[in-house]
């Protein structure tokens, strides 16, 4: 099943370094795929990028329920970089 569109929209702001917009199309994503971890995942990068930590670690907390190897993308994803100190990050990254 293909992608929604809010999906290549959410890209397209996060592109544009319009983070809050991208938030936005990615939660009516994971509306339409609750348990897609990847959808998890992107809204967990838009979060970190636009300052809102707590979305993002609840995000991330999310993806790993539902596939625990998302812990491979949060090793190296530069979106995540500035909740990366925070402790519940630690928590879940191993």
């Amino acid at each position: 099943e293909p992608a929604p569109e809010e999906a290549a929209e959410a890209m397209a702001a996060y592109g544009a370094a319009d983070y809050e917009a991208a938030i936005a199309k990615q939660l009516t994503v994971i509306e339409k795929r609750p348990t897609d971890p990847v959808a998890h995942f992107n809204a967990a990068c838009f979060a970190a990028r636009a300052g809102r930590t707590d979305d993002a670690i609840e995000h991330l907390r999310r993806a790993i329920e539902i596939n625990a190897r998302v812990k491979e993308l949060m090793a190296t994803d530069e979106d995540l970089d500035s909740v990366r100190t925070d402790q519940r990050f630690a928590e879940l990254a191993t």
